[in-house]
């Protein structure tokens, strides 16, 4: 994921986010940590290398929530 970032000051901005939020954090990331509740410490390595701007509020909430572990 941190390698797909870094993209971004290579090529736009607008194709790098779509696959880092929508292909692999949406579609992979978040399914998997959503199955297992104790991953706490992995949305917060989430939030710490993909830019928060990059995310839809809800998304980033639901995120939030999980790093802190509510």
């Amino acid at each position: 994921m941190n390698n797909l970032i870094l993209w971004k000051d290579y090529i736009q901005e607008d194709f790098v986010r779509p696959l880092v939020i929508n292909n692999l954090v949406d579609q992979c990331l978040l399914r998997i940590l959503d199955e297992s509740p104790e991953n706490a410490i992995k949305y917060q390595k989430i939030l710490e290398i993909v830019p928060s701007e990059w995310f839809s509020p809800s998304t980033l909430e639901k995120i939030a929530r999980r790093a802190v572990g509510i």
